[in-house]
Formats: structure tokens, sequence, C-alpha cells
């Protein structure tokens, strides 16, 4: 069962609250999107590494700090396709909800 968000109101609120609100909701979008870029990077530099020095236990090392393979994935495509997209759109993908871009980060996303 998906975990269902319930869209706040912003009419309730009179108009310089609401401008307010919405530049924080903003703010926290692009620091969360920011420090998940950020992770994915962490992760995709330990992974080279390992792969380059011939360690075959990246995965087991993720494990070992509570992350597991999917998110580490989702992660590193995210960073993937921010750093192919290295110009405008990198900004655009940063400010997208993490779980977009993690569905166009996707090797199956067209």
């Amino acid at each position: 069962m998906a975990k269902e968000i319930k869209t706040f109101s912003y009419e309730q609120l009179d108009e310089s609250t609401a401008k307010f609100l919405r530049v924080k909701e903003n703010n926290m979008r692009e620091i969360v999107g920011k420090a998940y870029t950020e992770l994915g990077r962490e992760l995709k530099e330990a992974q080279d590494c390992l792969a380059k020095k011939g360690y075959g236990c990246f995965r087991e090392w993720c494990t070992s700090i509570g992350l597991k393979k999917d998110v580490v994935n989702r992660l590193i495509q995210r960073y993937e396709l921010i750093v192919a997209n290295c110009d405008e759109q990198a900004d655009l993908l940063e400010d997208l909800p993490v779980s977009l871009t993690y569905e166009i980060a996707r090797p199956s996303a067209e």
C-alpha cells in the first residue's frame, strides 16, 4: 500500500504567510535534493575506488553502514543522471522530488 501524502491547503493562510511557507518548502526540497546528490557522489566514489583496487566488497561495506542495495543503486543512478546533465538541467533535476528523480534515473527509463 502506497503512502498517501495529504496536500497542505495554503488557502487557509493569509497571502504573506502562504508565500513564506512556500519559500520554506522550496528551500527544504532543495536541501534534501542536494543531500541525496551528495550521498550518491560519495557512494559512487567509494564504489569506483574499491573497483579500481580490485576489491569486491562494496555491497558488504554498504550493508555494514546500514544501506540497502536498492537504495544505494538509486542514489548512484540519481547522481550519475545529474552529472550527465551538468548544465542547467542538473539544477532542475535536483529541485525535483527525490522519488521522481529515482524514476528518471532508472536504467529502464527513456
